[in-house]
């Protein structure tokens, strides 16, 4: 999905959203493993300080944040959003997306996101705000198997390490 109309994010009261930083980095990891277990966060995702949430008294209750972002091309691609099931159809993922897109617009043209073709609640949410489908794909993993240790001299490499940047790579790929 493309953002396509900016009006729509200008329209969200983002009062309640605070910016996240390392500091906050627990509490982002307990809301990803009661929300979002199988996210692709990366606390270095932090340093891009482009991550921002809502907090309840019982804690972080909603996270927005980018996969992909190029200050040089004007182009990020949002990612890691998840609220905690206890406040989900309240608006809060509108909210924090929101937030996250403004702030974005500051330094990009470009605003994109992939979804899971089935997440409807997400769907919603972001054609709420704006976006819309602009093609479809399929995402796959690829897995190694490697045969031979690597000769004197040659490079070895790690097959979970190749894995997981082969499927990264293959995400992005699709999104540009």
């Amino acid at each position: 999905m493309a953002l396509t109309n900016r009006e729509f994010i200008t329209m969200v009261d983002t009062s309640s959203v605070i910016h996240l930083s390392r500091k906050d980095l627990s509490a982002i990891e307990v809301l990803y493993k009661e929300s979002y277990p199988k996210n692709a966060f990366d606390a270095r995702m932090l340093e891009t300080n482009y991550y921002y949430g809502i907090r309840t008294p019982s804690g972080l209750a909603s996270i927005a944040g980018i996969h992909v972002y190029s200050k040089k091309y004007r182009v990020a691609a949002l990612g890691n959003i998840t609220t905690h099931p206890d406040f989900r159809r309240k608006g809060f993922a509108t909210t924090v997306t929101a937030k996250l897109c403004l702030s974005l617009l500051e330094t990009v043209d470009h605003v994109g996101l992939n979804v899971k073709a089935d997440n409807e609640a997400a769907i919603h949410c972001y054609s709420n705000l704006g976006f819309e489908v602009v093609c479809q794909y399929d995402e796959c993993t690829a897995e190694l198997e490697c045969k031979e240790k690597p000769s004197r001299g040659e490079r070895s490499f790690d097959i979970t390490k190749s894995h997981q940047t082969m499927r990264l790579h293959q995400s992005l790929y699709l999104f540009i």
